[in-house]
């Protein structure tokens, strides 16, 4: 009897980030959160969840005009 190895079988998928769509769907964003990153993140673009948050945080730091 032969057997295959499950690690040929599986594809993997690597990714180092997620796009502005996906991160306004994610649950760990939440409230007005999600609005900083929805003017923040550009679309097109892949952005890490330390980037959104990082994001999160130069918007909050801003000053006011």
């Amino acid at each position: 009897m032969t057997t295959k190895k499950a690690e040929t079988q599986v594809e993997e998928v690597a990714t180092d980030g997620f796009s502005k769509e996906q991160i306004l769907a994610s649950k760990q964003f939440k409230g007005v959160d999600k609005d900083i990153l929805s003017v923040a993140l550009t679309d097109g673009k892949e952005y890490t969840v330390e980037a959104a948050n990082k994001a999160i945080e130069t918007f909050k730091s801003k000053g006011v005009k």
